[in-house]
Parts: structure tokens; C-alpha cells; sequence
């Protein structure tokens, strides 16, 4: 039996939106040392960033809201379904850091605050965690598409198993 679109597309959209966020922390190296224009260059809204926050806000939310469907759609009662509701988990603290510590820290890339350092490091740092429990929800839900595919059975990989 193959594989519901539900969960391939659930996949999809984990996969792109950890790639969009990893697009922040592989660009940090650059950024962190930078002075204060450089640095509101770059992350000004209207330069690198401009469409981050139109492509990523939404798929972050369908995200999370598409690993939640797929956890109520296994259940709980199966391995499968637990790994699927903490990565559902994980992507929703991800989304509640991005919301409570990068998106106040927006402002300070646009007009630059005499304290402009402290809201780089926490403009930063948000992005860093946040990328963090993503990328652990996106592990958990591959532990959850195979824990389904090789159903445990004494110890032993059973195979054959599909998720219905």
C-alpha cells in the first residue's frame, strides 16, 4: 500500500520550511560580525529577507497545523501517531519562539536602536533555537514515516508495514 498524500505533502512542507530557516543560520557566520549598517542591510525587510516572513509565516503555520492533522489521523495509541503529535509539538515551540522573540526583534532591523546589538543577538538567537526544534521535528516525524513502515515485533524489524 503506498504512502497517503497527506503525509508526503506533511513531509514536503517540513523539508522547505527547515530549508527556509536554515537559509538564517547558514547566513549568521556572515551577519553576526557585521557593523551596524551592514547588518540592518541585511536583514532589513525590504532586502534579503523580503519574502521570508509571506512564504515562511504561512508555511510555518500550515506546518503546523498539517503535522497535527497527521498525528489525529494515526492516533495516539500507535508509536507513530506519538512521534507525529511531538513533532507537531516542536514545530509549534518553534513557531511560539519565532513569535516571541524574533518578531519583536523586527523592528530593530529597520530603524536602528541605540542598543542595536542586543536586539541582533536576539533577532539571531531566535532564529537559531527556532531552526533547532525544527530540525528535531522534522527527525521525529521520519522516526514516526518509519516506525509505521517497520513496525517493531519482538525486537525485530517486522517490514512490509505501511501507514493507513
Amino acid at each position: 500500500m503506498t504512502e497517503p498524500v497527506v503525509f508526503r505533502a506533511g513531509r514536503a512542507l517540513v523539508v522547505t520550511l527547515s530549508a527556509l530557516t536554515l537559509a538564517h543560520l547558514l547566513d549568521l557566520s556572515h551577519r553576526f560580525p557585521s557593523d551596524t549598517r551592514l547588518w540592518t542591510e541585511f536583514t532589513s525587510p525590504d532586502a534579503l529577507y523580503r519574502y521570508f516572513a509571506t512564504v515562511g509565516g504561512p508555511l510555518e503555520v500550515a506546518t503546523v497545523a498539517g503535522v497535527t492533522v497527521l498525528a489525529l489521523m494515526v492516533g495516539y495509541q500507535r508509536p507513530a501517531g506519538r512521534l507525529a503529535l511531538a513533532a507537531a509539538v516542536l514545530h509549534t515551540a518553534a513557531l511560539g519562539v519565532w513569535l516571541g522573540v524574533v518578531l519583536p526583534a523586527n523592528p530593530g532591523t529597520v530603524a536602528v536602536p541605540s542598543d542595536w546589538e542586543r536586539w541582533r543577538i536576539r533577532w539571531e538567537m531566535g532564529h537559531t533555537v527556532s531552526f533547532g526544534l525544527m530540525l528535531l521535528g522534522f527527525a521525529t516525524l521520519v522516526l514516526a514515516v518509519l516506525s509505521e513502515r517497520h513496525p517493531r515485533q519482538g525486537g525485530r524489524f517486522a517490514g512490509g508495514g505501511a501507514i493507513h
